[in-house]
């Protein structure tokens, strides 16, 4: 497959409501869409970095340059039989995870629509429910968190995760499991406490919590090892996970017992698989996060949670959950057992519209051979 053009479009879409994790607010979603073209036939994919690196060191402006700079010059043109192919042309250069993913999924689902198959084939998954959990961020009010807790139940997610933070933590867990006392409860810090914070981290053990996601720093694994041997919730990694090489490691010195596995953080498919193989390898649980994708993403996101490791409730949601205008024509929807099925997700049928392209696109540049 001869890669013959490459576009890229750096585009803002608001939320429905403000989303905050510990290190910050946001109203809006800054995300990279990447539309490959080879003998006719077109793929898409998204990263969604966000505006300022609140999540990670990228932002979508560095990673439109890292790949109508860097990347799409180095790959234009060039002839790839597999993504293996691709992924050595881009680790190439250091870091810029969701640059690389931002191209990298595009190739996957042009693959796939080249060979007339259903994305989750090509990547080894199966045709199987992919079961979705709701994550809520902070709120003005534990009332209000209550409230979205309820809705969430009602509409039939299966796993609630709260984001967390120093001073919206220990008291809120508390009036959460008074109110629901047996549900399937995880939380969220985004890397917001420190090793120097271990006794106060140990009481969230009192809230039996299915896993306790990135309490530490996000490059941190040796201090995720010394926690997780003082407490007993499972620690999941999220930010501290970048590469396949990281998620080895982590499972080698002991610092996690769940691995959130998010397709931009860790630089596209081909990585995404290998860190589900890592954790299968080792007996431990994965399971798909995400950055607030556009359906774009999201059905990308459906394909990949179908394969055969990833066996927690995913971060996977509908557009109505987020975006009060998705960039596709076609809203995506879930079941009413908050599922969904890749079966009737056709990454086809999840491709930006051309009129919400042009409207919410900041900027956008063509590379061609």
């Amino acid at each position: 497959m001869i890669i013959d053009n490459i576009a890229v479009f750096h585009v803002r879409l608001p939320l429905a409501s403000c989303f905050e994790i510990s290190s910050g607010r946001i109203h809006e979603i800054d995300t990279l869409l990447v539309r490959l073209e080879s003998g006719g036939e077109i793929g898409w994919g998204e990263a969604p970095p966000w505006a300022v690196p609140i999540y990670g060191s990228e932002t979508a402006q560095t990673a439109f340059y890292m790949v109508t700079e860097v990347f799409a010059p180095a790959v234009l043109g060039k002839t790839f039989s597999c993504a293996a192919e691709l992924d050595r042309i881009l680790n190439q250069f250091k870091g810029n995870q969701f640059a690389k993913a931002a191209l990298e999924t595009s190739f996957w689902t042009l693959s796939a629509k080249v060979e007339g198959i259903p994305l989750f084939r090509k990547l080894g998954g199966q045709s199987k429910e992919v079961i979705c959990g709701n994550s809520l961020g902070i709120r003005d009010t534990v009332s209000e968190l209550l409230s979205d807790i309820a809705r969430s139940l009602d509409e039939g997610y299966q796993r609630i995760k709260i984001k967390v933070c120093p001073g919206w933590d220990i008291a809120v867990l508390e009036k959460v499991r008074n109110r629901f006392p047996n549900i399937d409860l995880q939380v969220d810090a985004n890397a917001a406490y420190t090793i120097k914070e271990l006794k106060h981290l140990k009481e969230f053990d009192r809230y039996n919590l299915i896993q306790i996601e990135q309490p530490l720093g996000d490059h941190d694994l040796v201090y995720h090892a010394q926690l997780q041997k003082e407490i007993k919730a499972p620690i999941c990694l999220d930010e501290s996970i970048k590469t396949p090489e990281d998620a080895r490691l982590a499972l080698e010195l002991g610092s996690c017992k769940i691995i959130n596995i998010k397709i931009s953080r860790v630089g596209g498919l081909y990585n995404a698989i290998q860190i589900h193989n890592i954790c299968e390898e080792h007996g431990i649980a994965c399971w798909v996060g995400g950055m607030l994708e556009s359906a774009v993403g999201e059905a990308i996101a459906i394909h990949f949670a179908t394969l055969p490791n990833i066996s927690l409730p995913s971060d996977i949601f509908p557009s109505s959950r987020f975006y009060k205008d998705d960039i596709t024509a076609n809203p995506l929807e879930m079941s009413s057992s908050a599922t969904f099925s890749p079966e009737s997700v056709s990454c086809s049928d999840f491709e930006p519209d051309g009129h919400k392209l042009g409207k919410y696109t900041i900027q956008a540049k063509t590379i061609s051979r």
